[in-house]
């Protein structure tokens, strides 16, 4: 267990990867040489402004760890557990950009062929990637991909 608030702050850096504190500082969003002057012991507790943004930046750095020394520098499941939603936010919008996709194609199958709308879509195959080429007659041959 690191005893203060600087020693702490110092091993995070190192922890994270970081060989200038400089650029932490840059990173974090504030004034070259702030961090130092933490490490340092020049400034004996830091601004609850600075600790803010190094837990909005670092989500997998303890909070209780870094105020006071007790647990473990990271916490997995609060990471594993950001990660998630992140993945969750991402194949939602995946899904919503498919379905676009998706619309596109079967109007475009369906005034190509001249066929009804309801019968194209009843005809692509569910999580399947479906390549479709068509000819326009404004167009040069187009060519549309999509993955359901």
């Amino acid at each position: 267990m690191e005893d203060n608030f600087s020693s702490r702050l110092e091993a995070l850096i190192k922890e994270l990867g970081y060989d200038s504190v400089n650029k932490f500082d840059k990173d974090l969003g504030v004034s070259k040489g702030h961090t130092y002057t933490i490490i340092a012991g020049r400034q004996s507790k830091p601004a609850y402004l600075y600790l803010v943004k190094v837990l909005l930046l670092f989500p997998q750095v303890d909070a209780r760890w870094l105020l006071t020394g007790d647990g473990e520098m990271f916490t997995p499941d609060k990471v594993r557990r950001e990660y998630v939603e992140q993945l969750e936010a991402q194949l939602t919008e995946i899904k919503e950009e498919a379905k676009i996709y998706k619309f596109s194609v079967m109007q475009a199958m369906a005034n190509s062929q001249k066929v009804s709308f309801s019968s194209v879509s009843k005809s692509l195959p569910v999580g399947k990637v479906v390549k479709v080429n068509f000819t326009h007659s404004l167009a040069n041959k187009a060519f549309y991909e999509f993955a359901m």
